[in-house]
């Protein structure tokens, strides 16, 4: 696992098969011009690193193990020059990701292959029949998963789910899905990140890890939910192609207890992947 530094050039790296697994430092050589990074992340087979003006840079790893991060030369006529601030992130297949820019509230998609930006506009801004403000108040929070046509992520007490809309040549982003979750106690998105774990391809339910922490006391306890999403067959693809999630099951639940002091909040590894 590597954590890279959004002040520094250097990058800490984890080795998970070591019983104690403690922080190698290892240096990290880019542009000097570049701003820091803000978020790291692995698209198919490429590791992508985000600066807060959009700059995209992919990781080379050279035979002596020292690491270099290249610039992608794109296309960014379609986004604004400024500085975003990212909150969550999906990876939608091999060679594509959205991010969430938490200044203006939408979705910015990145094509590995085109290099190129894209804005995803929200469905209200399309259709006049629909509220402009989100009534759950969901956004793309931490690491999102893309599953089955939807993008689900973590919501305050429960996930939400999103389509990926084509109209006239323009990408939408629907109106949210709200699944609340079958628990008591209520935990604000930013608490809990979410992992994929599988799917029933009879049912067609899908299987996600929840992991919560810092809500209630006491508050460096961590909780792993595995949560079902239970779906049914989307009336514009009867072939099963797509499938509605309609609600959520809690199948298990661990507690865990951390050693640390400090107050544990999922969000903070969002832009790990393992």
């Amino acid at each position: 696992m590597h954590a890279v530094s959004s002040i520094r050039d250097d990058m800490l790296e984890f080795n998970l098969h070591k019983d104690w697994p403690l922080p190698s430092k290892r240096s990290v050589r880019r542009p000097s011009a570049a701003d820091p990074f803000v978020m790291v992340i692995r698209v198919g087979e490429e590791t992508i690193a985000l600066t807060d003006t959009l700059q995209v840079f992919h990781q080379k790893v050279s035979s002596d193990g020292s690491t270099t991060w290249l610039r992608y030369v794109t296309d960014q006529s379609h986004v604004l020059r400024r500085k975003v601030v990212i909150t969550g992130y999906v990876e939608l297949n091999d060679h594509s990701f959205m991010v969430w820019d938490g200044v203006t509230c939408s979705s910015l998609l990145f094509d590995l292959g085109a290099k190129k930006w894209r804005v995803v506009m929200p469905w209200a801004a399309f259709d006049d029949a629909l509220p402009r403000t989100n009534p759950t108040g969901c956004v793309l929070n931490g690491r999102c998963v893309f599953v089955d046509g939807f993008i689900y992520t973590c919501g305050d007490g429960g996930l939400c789910a999103y389509q990926l809309l084509h109209k006239d040549h323009s990408l939408y982003l629907s109106m949210p899905k709200f699944l609340p979750f079958p628990w008591s106690e209520y935990c604000v998105g930013e608490a809990m990140c979410l992992d994929y774990a599988g799917k029933d391809v009879e049912s067609g339910a899908i299987l996600f890890y929840v992991v919560q922490g810092g809500c209630v006391p006491p508050e460096n306890d961590v909780d792993i939910f595995i949560v079902e999403v239970k779906t049914k067959p989307s009336k514009r693809t009867p072939s099963n192609k797509m499938r509605r999630p309609v609600g959520v099951d809690l199948v298990d639940r661990i507690t865990r207890s951390s050693r640390q002091r400090e107050v544990f909040l999922p969000r903070c590894c969002f832009a790990v992947s393992l």
